[in-house]
């Protein structure tokens, strides 16, 4: 099982992940990714957006793709309790209000040897960034440091930004 945890409705100008163009045409590449993808299981998770919705209805019919609307009702929380084999999480982290609970949700989800794609932006607690998430960056990244093997390099620097990182969760 793969969660993509807000990955599909970033801006496309945001996106930095796996070599696709950044575009519009990011979102309908990644679909076909996923569409073409069979053997595997993917959870498409974020708010309520346009490319969201874009992304649900372009991969409608398709039986390895699993949406999941994340409600502020819940907390943003994902309902699933299905186990992942990786879970990629691009430029969330600054924005939520309950980071550190988000990652050791995101440890409970990931099956043994599980990896965690993600970053972590340094920011002030402006703009979309949350002031939970200055607040709580440390305890995140000791969090990862403590649980996950990161795999190329040796510790994250909560005084530095993260930029994309494969952590791979400890057996």
């Amino acid at each position: 099982m793969v969660i993509i945890y807000h990955l599909l409705a970033a801006e496309p100008a945001c996106w930095r992940f796996g070599g696709f163009p950044n575009s519009g045409e990011s979102t309908c590449l990644r679909i076909k990714f996923l569409r073409d993808a069979y053997r595997h299981q993917f959870h498409l998770a974020d708010l309520a957006s346009l490319p969201y919705h874009y992304a649900v209805w372009r991969l409608r019919g398709q039986p390895n793709v699993q949406p999941h609307l994340l409600e502020p009702e819940s907390g943003f929380a994902l309902a699933s309790q299905e186990r992942m084999d990786v879970i990629f999480c691009i430029q969330v982290f600054e924005h939520l209000n309950r980071p550190l609970e988000t990652a050791q949700q995101f440890h409970k989800l990931l099956n043994k040897n599980g990896v965690l794609v993600f970053d972590f932006l340094l920011g002030k607690g402006e703009g979309l960034d949350s002031i939970q998430a200055v607040r709580e960056r440390n305890q995140v990244l000791d969090f990862i440091n403590a649980n996950f093997d990161l795999l190329d390099q040796p510790k994250l620097d909560a005084a530095k930004g993260v930029d994309l990182t494969f952590a791979r969760k400890r057996g």
